[in-house]
């Protein structure tokens, strides 16, 4: 653990070479090592090569919906049964209302089986989709006059978030995991013939060295419409095609950035954690799982020293946090802005001691 002052020194050496600073949540940086340049333990060709095609829809219009907002889960396409009785739900944060989450199912498939509960996710009322309104990116003249603007929606939706503690580091991924919810709908598509996985999932794995147990909080974002990625016509594809699908681990190390932001909670986390962006690539080691279905991002947060004290601090006042985390995509060229969020997750009184990460997986 670092006093209060050796903290101060270790954040301000963490400067993002934008110019626009780095502070993080729960995360500190130093260059990668030599052992753990990107690539050499993240190969593609570890993960499965799956040809199939899905699609789930995430706008509020939408006949077939996912989720709007987050007040309401929804499983894959088919013909759907009747409304089944809600799922419980707790206690929030502060700045957002309860809602209570139903879940539908196609016919074959019982609710309980959808990707975003199957497996069950954590305890509903720690955690929801980060407003993006709340947030400012780079605008369409950023390189000209430097001048931010409100974010607009994100490209992603938040279907699930896991807390899972191992006892080693699962430096494999979640969504090449046989018993985890990626490979559990795609074999539930293969046996019932519906479309269960949305068209894509980008998963951020966030590696949080805890005092027993390494925990893994998987947030799962879905996109009912994968063209959006690749559309090279627009700003945002222009910089996502070569992310998601190019074969350049340094430029994604270069390009993903995390906005942090403490919600609500103690003022000396608060102040260590600040509000400005962090390229996380090039502090901390980053690994990639790519897949047609999938792109799981694995943030090795235990992989710096700093980090892991940082996040201690934080795991220790967890229970009094509201935590946002914003994820995007830095541009750096013209034709890449103004800037899109990919989504966002907010972490709400997370209780570890009790009620959150309890789950174990081999």
């Amino acid at each position: 653990m670092h006093s209060s002052s050796s903290s101060s020194e270790d954040f301000s050496r963490l400067s993002s070479d934008s110019g626009e600073g780095f502070e993080v949540v729960g995360i500190a940086a130093t260059p990668l090592s030599s052992a753990g340049k990107s690539g050499e333990t993240s190969p593609s060709s570890i993960c499965c090569q799956r040809k199939m095609s899905a699609a789930v829809a995430t706008t509020s219009d939408a006949k077939h919906v996912f989720l709007k907002g987050r007040s309401t889960i929804i499983v894959p396409f088919g013909k759907h049964s009747p409304p089944r009785a809600p799922l419980p739900s707790g206690k929030r944060g502060p700045s957002r209302p309860i809602h209570k989450r139903s879940l539908t199912a196609p016919a074959n498939v019982n609710a309980d089986e959808s990707f975003s509960h199957n497996p069950q996710p954590m305890r509903l009322a720690a955690w929801e989709q980060s407003p993006t309104s709340d947030f400012k990116v780079r605008g369409k003249n950023y390189l000209k006059d430097r001048i931010k603007e409100i974010a607009g929606s994100s490209v992603f939706k938040l279907v699930a978030c896991d807390m899972i503690g191992v006892k080693e580091t699962m430096y494999s991924g979640f969504c090449t995991h046989p018993n985890e919810r990626v490979q559990r709908a795609i074999k539930l598509e293969k046996e019932t013939e519906l479309k269960v996985l949305p068209d894509f999932v980008f998963a951020v794995n966030l590696v949080l060295p805890g005092p027993d147990v390494v925990y893994h909080c998987v947030s799962y974002f879905a996109v009912d419409d994968k063209s959006i990625l690749t559309d090279t016509n627009t700003p945002f594809g222009r910089v996502a095609k070569p992310f998601f699908f190019g074969e350049s681990d340094e430029f994604r190390d270069k390009t993903f950035k995390l906005i942090p932001r403490i919600v609500d909670g103690n003022f000396i986390v608060r102040n260590a954690v600040g509000s400005k962006p962090a390229i996380l690539g090039q502090k901390v080691k980053q690994h990639y799982i790519r897949n047609e279905r999938f792109f799981e991002l694995i943030i090795d947060v235990a992989s710096d020293s700093v980090a892991s004290g940082i996040v201690k601090l934080a795991l220790g006042y967890a229970k009094s946090l509201v935590v946002d985390m914003m994820f995007l995509l830095e541009s750096t060229e013209e034709d890449q802005l103004p800037e899109r969020i990919l989504g966002g997750l907010r972490m709400n009184n997370v209780d570890f001691k009790g009620k959150d990460g309890q789950r174990r997986i081999s």
